[in-house]
């Protein structure tokens, strides 16, 4: 329906605003109108727009800087250019920049409407495919433990306070992030993941708060900043008077974090990384004020089988495989097998199980079992059936323990290095020594 279809027209011809407008109204769009790219960001602020109808030459701001603006902070909004004045030279920009559509003046009104409609239904089969991914990856909240987490969770979505997740290595803390967005009032507006691991330390403050650093452009959703530990000393001082200081804040960034809800991830006890020097105390003091500790699958086995049948609806989807069903009998497995790698290790299974046996719509038991087995061979063959030299011996259990330590970080080079206590460099040459790839 178009009725709830908010449609923003910049230009700075009056009569030509005017005649869009009206076109669109009558067409059964909600349409407003902006003189200029100043205007239109103002509006974008308060508005949620499905759709930009952009002039390319205007005063203040014109239609091309104006458009880097936008798909810097309200990059899911697709955009039409409608101008009298374009050269070849913008229609490449405009493209760049991700323009749905290039039409020149004087514009022929039909054409236009059976863009916009075209448009419109691309974006919400975009949107729908989102949604489909979304649901196929969603927390699994059927074990008390979760449960517990899940009502929690709908009494904090809302609030503007920093939220910390701490989850043991391996575990999916990005999902609860993504949840917490998604039932929320600000579920419509973005959300940023922001994995820290991965951003080195001389980047991590201009990054953060630089003129075009994220928390500068983004003014509202959530920003998930996961593994917060690998944070420089200074980064996570900016941030605890980012927390607390408001006038700090709106100098830093701009604008309060009001419209912003900022999650924090780690898998440590920042306490105790504290207590150690190697975190910020007043920072993890500040942030255990609103925690929430995703359990290891080890005291929920509960949620197992469902995550398993998540994850193996979530990659037929991802690589357009046949559905499957497994043997209800591989379940006692899962169940009882530990899972030092929690969710990641569980999901790298899945995936191995899926591409295996990718033609497959139903997966016995036997067949269960020889993935299964694979994947477990650290643990079932602790009685040799033959000798091995020592030398090889000790360079396959460093391989296997390597890459399930890999896998269980997702292949986060630093923060396995951090847990196998060995320096980055050692763990890429173990990787190029040992051919290891990402979960295998």
């Amino acid at each position: 329906m178009t009725k709830d279809v908010k449609i923003l027209v910049v230009d700075d011809e009056v009569n030509i605003r005017r005649l869009l407008k009206e076109t669109l109204e009558d067409e059964g769009y909600v349409a407003y109108e902006a003189e200029n790219g100043l205007r239109a960001l103002e509006l974008m602020e308060k508005e949620n727009f499905d759709l930009l109808l952009l002039d390319l030459r205007m005063p203040k701001l014109d239609g091309i800087d104006l458009l880097k603006k936008i798909k810097k902070e309200f990059e899911d909004i697709p955009v039409i250019i409608i101008t009298g004045h374009g050269t070849i030279r913008d229609a490449v920009l405009s493209t760049r920049l991700g323009v749905y559509e290039f039409i020149e003046k004087p514009i022929d009104v039909e054409n236009l409407l059976l863009v916009i409609k075209n448009c419109l239904r691309e974006k919400k089969l975009i949107t729908e495919r989102e949604v489909l991914k979304w649901e196929r990856k969603k927390p699994i909240f059927f074990s008390k433990p979760m449960q517990a987490i899940k009502k929690y969770i709908e009494k904090i979505s809302n609030l503007t306070q920093p939220l910390l997740i701490k989850s043991p290595p391996g575990g999916d803390r990005l999902t609860i992030a993504r949840y917490i967005h998604e039932v929320s009032t600000r579920k419509k507006d973005m959300f940023r993941n922001v994995d820290m691991a991965f951003i080195p330390f001389r980047l991590q403050s201009t990054f953060l708060f630089g003129g075009d650093g994220i928390l500068s452009r983004i003014k509202r959703g959530t920003v998930f900043l996961d593994n917060i530990d690998q944070t420089e000393e200074s980064v996570q001082e900016q941030l605890l008077y980012l927390f607390t200081d408001n006038e700090y804040t709106s100098k830093i960034i701009g604008y309060e974090l009001g419209q912003v809800k900022l999650i924090i991830g780690t898998i440590y006890n920042l306490q105790e990384l504290a207590m150690k020097n190697k975190f910020n105390s007043t920072l993890a003091n500040y942030l255990e004020q609103m925690k929430i500790e995703i359990p290891p699958l080890s005291v929920r086995k509960e949620d197992i089988p469902f995550i398993f049948k998540q994850y193996i609806k979530y990659f037929a989807h991802l690589y357009n495989l046949c559905e499957k069903e497994v043997s209800e009998e591989a379940y006692k497995y899962l169940k009882k097998y530990s899972w030092p790698g929690d969710i990641n290790e569980l999901r790298a299974f899945t995936q191995k199980l899926c591409l295996v046996y990718a033609d497959k719509e139903k997966i016995d038991l036997q067949e269960f079992l020889e993935v299964w087995q694979e994947h477990n061979k650290d643990e079932t063959s602790l009685v040799p059936q033959k000798v091995t030299p020592l030398k090889e011996a000790k360079e396959n259990f460093e391989k296997d323990y390597i890459l399930k330590v890999l896998n269980m970080c997702n292949w986060n080079i630093k923060q396995a290095a951090q847990l196998l206590k060995i320096e980055r460099t050692y763990v890429y040459a173990k990787i190029k020594k040992y051919n290891l790839k990402k979960f295998s």
